[in-house]
C-alpha cells in the first residue's frame, strides 16, 4: 500500500521490522510506521552508518563508552551490552552481545569481531550474475590476486595485478568484471584479460572503442555503499548492476565456522 508522508525532510532511509522505516538527515531521525504515522524528529548522529535492530535504529558511537547506541521509535536511547573489546573500526552493519560486523561504507571491506577482538577481515571487490543465473562475488586476497566465488559452489583464483608503466606510488589492481561459465573477465585501466579456468585465454589493450564493444556488454559493477547486512541473520547484502539489470545478492560469512 502506498503512503505519502510530508512531515519529514531526510535524505536516507533505513528499513525496520513491521514495514516501518527510519528517515535520516545529517543530525536527525524520524520513525515512520506502516500506516504512515511519524514520530520525531529526534537528535541522531548516525546518518551514514545506521542499521535497524527490530524497530530501533543503531550505530557505532565511538564517543560513548558503551559504543553501540540505539534509538527507539519513542525517542528513548539505549546501549546494548556487548562483551567486546573497544578497538573497533568501520561502520556498524550487524551485532549481537558477543559478535559484531563492521564495514567501510565506501567499499567492501568488512571486519568481524568476537570477544577476542578482530577475528577476521574480508574485502569484497565486485559481484554480479552469470549468464546462467548464478551469483558471483570476487574477494581480494592481496594486491596480486582475487578469489571468485559462485553460488553453485565453485571458486576460481585470478590474478589482478596491474603492471603500471607510470609506477604509481600505491599498487593498482584490475577488477573482476564478469564470469561466464569457466571464463572470467578481469579489467581495469587500459588492460583486460579473459581467463579460462586459471589460464589466460586472451589479454588485450582497452581504449574507448574496445570498452564499448568487448567490456561493457559483460561488465558488472558495484558502487559506493554497495554492502549492508541483515542484523537478525548476519547475511551480507550486496547490490550490483550489469548487462541484465540490477541485482541484490545475499552472502553468508561466518569465520568461526572454519
Amino acid at each position: 500500500m502506498k503512503r505519502v508522508v510530508k512531515e519529514v525532510s531526510g535524505v536516507q532511509i533505513v528499513g525496520a521490522q513491521q514495514d516501518a522505516v527510519w528517515v535520516l538527515d545529517l543530525d536527525r531521525a524520524w520513525f515512520v510506521n506502516a500506516e504512515g504515522n511519524v514520530r520525531g524528529p529526534y537528535p541522531w548522529g548516525g546518518f551514514a552508518a545506521s542499521v535497524a535492530s527490530k524497530q530501533a535504529i543503531c550505530h557505532l558511537n565511538r564517543d560513548a563508552i558503551r559504543r553501540v547506541e540505539c534509538l527507539e521509535p519513542d525517542g528513548k536511547k539505549h546501549y546494548p551490552p556487548l562483551s567486546l573489546r573497544r578497538e573497533l573500526t568501520g561502520g556498524l552493519l550487524s551485532f549481537s552481545n558477543d559478535r559484531l560486523l563492521t564495514g567501510n561504507i565506501t567499499g567492501g571491506s568488512l571486519n568481524y569481531y568476537n570477544t577476542g577482538g578482530l577475528a577476521a577481515k574480508l574485502t569484497i571487490e565486485n559481484a554480479g550474475i552469470t549468464p546462467t543465473g548464478d551469483a558471483f562475488v570476487s574477494l581480494i586476497i592481496d594486491d596480486k590476486s582475487a578469489d571468485v566465488c559462485l553460488s553453485n559452489g565453485t571458486a576460481q583464483r585470478v590474478f589482478i595485478e596491474y603492471d603500471d608503466p607510470s609506477r604509481f606510488p600505491i599498487p593498482l589492481r584490475l577488477g573482476v568484471a564478469a564470469v561466464e561459465g569457466d571464463r572470467t573477465l578481469v579489467y581495469g585501466f587500459d588492460r583486460a584479460v579473459w581467463y579460462k579456468g586459471d589460464k589466460i585465454e586472451k589479454s588485450f589493450t582497452v581504449d574507448d572503442n574496445v570498452y564499448r564493444k568487448d567490456i561493457f556488454p559483460h561488465h558488472w559493477r558495484t558502487s559506493t555503499n554497495f554492502v549492508t547486512a541483515n542484523s537478525s541473520g548476519g547475511t551480507i547484502i550486496i547490490s550490483t548492476s550489469g548487462p541484465t539489470g540490477m541485482a541484490i545478492i545475499g552472502m553468508r560469512w561466518n569465520p568461526e565456522s572454519k
